[in-house]
């Protein structure tokens, strides 16, 4: 009797055994699962394309440690000068329309770690109230023929090519400068609009030079000595700057500041715009070598423009 006892303690005792092994090795269902979805999964790709982006809050339970801020990559990606939309200040839709030109031009003063640059241009876009849109542009093309300029516009007419000859080319460079080296821009315009019928535009030009006139403008900065850079765009009109730009000149001191030209223009060049423009500054600024743009090649100049600007000597 006493041996059958011992022989069931003994089996008793190894069924007991081997229950405790096959415990330690294998985890509890619960404890698999909370395995599983405490892994922090990275670049998950392969997911419901369906199911929704984290939320703020989620997304703060990263796997980044916890003395790490988390990447800012939507400040980083707003920041990237492709990305960057078109300036709203004075900038041209490439369509004229019937509006009165701006009162005033807003002006944001540079900070203290920021380049402090002004883009200043002159275009015949802000300064004119387009009432009739097919005669106008037909004006300008009209206007080419007469001098001899039509031949890059060939094919080209208002209704079908509008955007190709509509002015606000200096808008335009003005807008690319601004995409390379930062700054405010600035649309200088007159109190008395001119014509859109380009000759009486033209016409009105030539009077104002041979009177060596100062049209009065709408719009001032306020802030000029805020500047140490100023970029100044206009068209060739006449063989020298518009006199607006020069009431816009007379207007500010620019007292060593860096002065930097850029031109649209026709056949005739340049011309005489830079040399009366820096007669028109003190001797003291810094003028650097300015960018002349031909007419039709504006719209595919922006490669040019990126060049001038990274070979300019700005201490930006």
């Amino acid at each position: 009797m006493k041996k059958w006892i011992a022989v069931l303690l003994a089996a008793a005792i190894l069924l007991t055994a081997a229950g405790c092994e096959g415990n330690a090795e294998q985890p509890s269902e619960t404890e698999q699962s909370h395995t599983v979805g405490d892994t922090p999964t990275v670049g998950n790709n392969t997911g419901d394309p369906t199911t929704p982006p984290p939320t703020e809050g989620e997304a703060d339970q990263s796997s980044e440690p916890e003395d790490s801020p988390a990447p800012e990559q939507t400040q980083e990606t707003a920041a990237e000068p492709g990305d960057t939309p078109a300036p709203v200040v004075q900038q041209p839709s490439g369509q004229p329309e019937t509006t009165s030109p701006p009162a005033t031009a807003p002006i944001t003063t540079p900070g203290p770690d920021t380049a402090r640059i002004l883009i200043a241009y002159f275009t015949w876009a802000d300064n004119t109230v387009v009432e009739d849109q097919d005669a106008a542009i037909q004006g300008a093309l009209d206007h080419y023929e007469s001098i001899g300029d039509a031949s890059r516009y060939e094919g080209v007419d208002a209704t079908t090519s509008a955007s190709v000859v509509v002015p606000g080319n200096a808008a335009k460079i003005a807008a690319w400068i601004q995409q390379e080296v930062g700054g405010d821009l600035f649309s200088i315009v007159v109190e008395d609009p001119y014509s859109s019928d380009y000759d009486e535009c033209l016409g009105r030009a030539a009077d104002e030079k041979a009177n060596n006139a100062r049209p009065a403008l709408v719009n001032h900065v306020g802030n000029m000595e805020d500047y140490d850079i100023v970029f100044i765009g206009f068209p060739n009109w006449w063989y020298t700057l518009p006199m607006a730009v020069l009431s816009f000149v007379d207007e500010y001191d620019f007292s060593d500041k860096t002065i930097v030209p850029f031109c649209t223009h026709g056949t005739g060049g340049l011309s005489g715009t830079i040399r009366d423009l820096t007669a028109a500054l003190p001797d003291d600024i810094t003028i650097l070598d300015a960018i002349g743009v031909y007419r039709p090649d504006v719209n595919s100049s922006r490669p040019a423009v990126q060049e001038w600007t990274a070979g300019l000597d700005l201490d930006i």
